[in-house]
C-alpha cells in the first residue's frame, strides 16, 4: 500500500510552524498509515515497486483572519478541502471529498484565551481545521467501502492522541445500525485484547438496540473490569429490564467502578425490582461497608466512590417515591442506627407524614395508611 500526500496552501507554500506541521503530518499520514494496517495492508515507500493499493490524499488550506481591537490582523482560523482516492488493484478507484475550518474568535479576547494570535498565515491552526472536518469520517467510510467489516471490527484497536478518527470509527459502526450487531457481539465476547471488547461494548451501547442485551450481559462476566463497566453501562442505555437482576448483583458487590455504573444502568432502565439493591447499598454503607477495588487504588478513592453509590442509591429510592416504602420499612428492624436515621428521612420526604424518628411508629403508620398507598398503584 501507498500513500500519496499532497498539500498546497492560498498565499504560502507549507506550514512554517513545527510543531503544527509534525502535528499535522501525523494527523494525516501517521493515522491514514494505521488504518491501512487495520485493514491487513503494509504501507510501502514511494520507489518500492508496484503496490497493491494506491491512496491519494489532495489537500488544499486556507488560512483565516480577522482584524481585532488592537489593530493587528491575526490568523486564528482555517479552512481545509480536499479529495481523496483508492485505487487498489483489480478494483475499480473510489474517490470522495472532504471539507472542514475553524473560524476565527469573535474578540481579541477570546482570541487569546485560545492561543491563536498568528499574524502570518502560514502559522494558522491547519490542524485544528482538519481535526474539525469531514477528513476522518470520509476517509473511515472508504476503507470500510473498499475492505469491508473486517477493517471496521480490526479498527476498534485504534487509539490516537486526538480522538477525532476514534469517534469517525465510532460514528460508522452507527450508522451500519443492526448489521452492525453481529460483528460487534462476536468482537466483544471473543475478542482477543480487552481494549477491544471494551469498545465494541461501548458502540454497542450507543447503538442501543436490545438484540445486544443477552451478550451485553454475558460480558458482565468478562476477566477485565473495564469491559464490564462497558458493558453494565451500554445495559443502562438498552433500557432494557432483563438486565436488572443482573445489575442488581454487581450494586450489591460494592466493587469500585463497576457497582456504581451498573447504579447508573439502573436508574436509566426505572425498573422497581432495582429498589431492594438500592436499601441494601445504603444499609450496608451505613453500617461502615466500603466498596472494595484493586491494591493501585487508594482508599480515599475507595471512600469517595462510596459516598458516590450512597448518593445514587437515594436517588434511585426517592425516584420510585411510594414504591420504595414496603422496602424501607421491612429494612429498618435491620438496619443500625444511622441508616434508621437515613431511611426516616427518606419516609418523611416521600410520604410527608409526621412520624417520631421510631420503628415501630413508622411500622404502625405503614399498617394503618399501606391499603392507600396500595391503592395509588405500588
Amino acid at each position: 500500500m501507498r500513500i500519496i500526500l499532497e498539500q498546497s496552501y492560498d498565499g504560502f507554500e507549507q506550514i512554517t510552524t513545527p510543531y503544527r506541521q509534525r502535528r499535522f503530518t501525523e494527523l494525516v499520514e501517521s493515522n491514514v498509515e494505521r488504518l491501512f494496517n487495520f485493514a491487513g495492508l503494509e504501507v510501502v515507500p514511494p520507489n518500492s515497486g508496484i503496490p497493491d493499493a494506491v491512496m491519494t490524499i489532495r489537500l488544499r488550506g486556507r488560512a483565516l483572519g480577522e482584524k481585532y481591537s488592537d489593530g493587528n490582523y491575526y490568523y486564528s482560523g482555517a479552512s481545509i478541502t480536499g479529495n481523496i482516492s483508492l485505487k487498489a488493484l483489480d478494483n475499480p478507484e473510489e474517490k470522495t471529498s472532504f471539507a472542514g475550518k475553524i473560524d476565527p474568535p469573535p474578540s481579541l479576547m477570546l482570541m487569546k484565551k485560545a492561543k491563536e494570535a498568528y499574524s502570518q498565515p502560514s502559522e494558522a491552526p491547519f490542524d485544528k481545521a482538519l481535526r474539525n472536518s469531514t477528513f476522518g469520517r470520509k476517509i473511515i467510510d472508504l476503507m470500510h467501502d473498499s475492505f469491508g467489516i473486517g477493517f471496521l471490527t480490526a479498527s476498534l484497536l485504534f487509539h490516537e492522541t486526538y480522538g477525532f478518527i476514534v469517534k469517525d470509527i465510532s460514528n460508522k459502526w452507527l450508522s451500519l445500525g443492526a448489521a452492525a450487531l453481529d460483528p460487534l457481539t462476536d468482537t466483544m465476547i471473543n475478542g482477543k485484547k480487552s481494549r477491544v471488547r471494551k469498545r465494541a461494548a461501548e458502540i454497542l451501547g450507543l447503538i442501543g438496540d436490545t438484540r445486544a442485551v443477552p451478550a451485553l450481559i454475558k460480558t458482565l462476566q468478562d476477566e477485565d473490569r473495564y469491559v464490564r463497566i462497558a458493558a453494565a453501562a451500554a445495559l443502562g442505555k438498552t433500557k432494557d429490564s432483563r438486565a436488572v437482576i443482573y445489575l442488581m448483583k454487581i450494586v450489591e458487590k460494592m466493587k469500585w467502578k463497576e457497582s456504581n455504573t451498573a447504579a447508573q444502568a439502573l436508574q436509566s432502565i426505572r425498573d422497581p425490582r432495582s429498589i431492594s439493591s438500592m436499601v441494601t447499598a445504603l444499609k450496608d454503607i451505613s453500617q461502615g461497608k466500603i466498596i472494595s477495588g484493586p491494591d493501585f487504588v487508594h482508599s480515599d478513592h475507595l471512600k469517595s466512590d462510596t459516598r458516590i453509590l450512597e448518593i445514587k442509591a437515594k436517588e434511585i429510592i426517592m425516584d420510585f417515591g411510594v414504591q420504595s416504602l414496603e422496602f424501607i420499612i421491612a429494612a429498618l428492624v435491620e438496619g443500625n442506627e444511622i441508616f434508621q436515621t437515613k431511611a426516616f428521612q427518606i419516609l418523611r420526604e416521600i410520604t410527608k407524614a409526621d412520624v417520631p424518628n421510631n420503628v415501630k411508629d413508622w411500622e404502625k403508620w405503614w399498617q394503618g395508611n399501606r391499603h392507600r398507598y396500595e391503592k395509588e398503584g405500588i
